[in-house]
């Protein structure tokens, strides 16, 4: 994401073997508040509902991430998977990894929006924000001329998307960010409770704030922002990460930061069977995001 008054994207490179979680956590839950400016509400939405019965008065891109149903879009059966909002990122990101330079025209008008909103309220300075917009469209230039062109990742596992799903409704739900679940969970535990991964090879979270329209959710991922969080960079690096062959999408809106986005990539992946994967599902939301 974009430097500013939102908190920015995060990427994370699992370390491996993946360790058990053996810390206890608090499993409070929180009722959803969302605010915006022309419209302020406190509401216990579940994350699936009737979309008849939101009020028409609630933000576009709340209403849309209500709704879960598959869109029943895309080339194959886990693709179909995915909600139309989830979709869009898919193409925006294989977009961009065939074609970096697609993401520049967006790029640019977020960071005109950001140094405006840095001339506002002074968290930081325009020459700052301008800064960290150009580091990340002079990767793109680098990309553009790079003769290593990641292909297109047509795999999103209904388990990884679950993974992702399940942070996002967590942390957005809860007002949280960062890569720890309020179960006190890793990226590994998720990625294991709906499947298995290869342990030797990379996996990666990647998680923004702040963002509901596609293109800018991928091309917010390209700003680091070390100074709010300095130990972690690199997040760019990773979209165009050719060993990455599966995607798991994730999101919903954040009680503090208007929108979460949750992109968890891996080299393999193995389905835990169809049930077991709604059960766990089921109890998972039951327990943390209610």
């Amino acid at each position: 994401m974009g430097v500013g008054p939102k908190p920015p994207t995060q990427a994370f490179i699992a370390p491996v073997p993946p360790a058990a979680d053996t810390s206890i956590h608090s499993q409070r839950r929180s009722t959803l508040s969302f605010t915006v400016a022309d419209n302020s509400l406190a509401s216990g939405w579940p994350d699936e509902v009737d979309l008849s019965t939101i009020p028409p008065t609630l933000p576009k891109h709340v209403r849309a991430f209500a709704d879960q149903a598959p869109a029943g879009q895309g080339h194959n059966e886990t693709q179909k998977f995915l909600t139309i909002m989830e979709y869009n990122v898919l193409c925006s990101l294989n977009n961009f990894r065939r074609n970096p330079a697609s993401l520049l025209p967006t790029l640019e008008n977020l960071k005109h929006r950001q140094m405006r909103q840095a001339e506002i309220d002074g968290v930081r300075s325009v020459q700052e924000v301008k800064q960290a917009f150009e580091v990340a469209s002079d990767f793109i230039r680098k990309a553009v001329n790079s003769n290593d062109k990641p292909k297109a990742i047509k795999q999103c596992p209904i388990g990884m998307v679950l993974a992702a799903r399940d942070h996002a409704l967590d942390t957005g739900g809860k007002g949280l960010t960062g890569h720890t679940g309020s179960d006190a969970g890793s990226l590994q535990s998720r990625l294991n409770r709906y499947g298995s991964y290869d342990a030797v090879r990379p996996v990666c979270e990647c998680i923004g704030y702040g963002y509901v329209e596609a293109d800018e959710i991928v091309a917010s991922m390209l700003v680091d922002d070390p100074e709010m969080f300095p130990e972690i960079v690199g997040q760019r690096n990773e979209l165009l990460n050719s060993e990455y062959r599966y995607c798991g999408i994730g999101l919903h809106w954040h009680r503090v930061h208007k929108a979460v986005a949750v992109l968890i990539f891996a080299c393999s992946f193995r389905e835990r069977p169809r049930q077991q994967q709604d059960d766990a599902h089921a109890r998972f939301k039951a327990m943390f995001c209610e």
